[in-house]
């Protein structure tokens, strides 16, 4: 477990476990030697739900979003992507082509 939490392969002692001091008690306390002193799962869950509880959360401000601005850009780049990539229909073959005069893959 120390090896998952320090990135040592050998779960190295020099490498702190990351994570606020309550969490790198927790994780030591469950790698306890005496296995009689390690909490247990209930023990573990509640920890775990106060750190999680207790976290304070980035506040990620919302983007002002001009959806008209956005429309336009949406319906330029479909046109863009009509006008280059069109294909044709080939009366010889009663096929489509692409721009490079390669069948079209799955239109018939």
């Amino acid at each position: 477990m120390r090896a998952l939490f320090t990135g040592s392969p050998d779960g190295a002692m020099f490498r702190s476990i990351p994570g606020p001091a309550e969490f790198r008690n927790l994780i030591e306390s469950m790698m306890d030697l005496d296995i009689t002193s390690r909490p247990t799962s209930k023990q573990i869950y509640l920890t775990l739900e106060s750190l999680l509880r207790s976290a304070e959360r980035p506040v990620v401000a919302t983007p002002n979003i001009n959806w008209g601005t956005l429309a336009k850009l949406a319906l330029g780049t479909l046109a863009v992507v009509a006008l280059t990539n069109t294909n044709k229909w080939d009366d010889n073959v009663e096929r489509y082509r692409n721009s490079k005069g390669e069948f079209a893959p799955g239109l018939w």
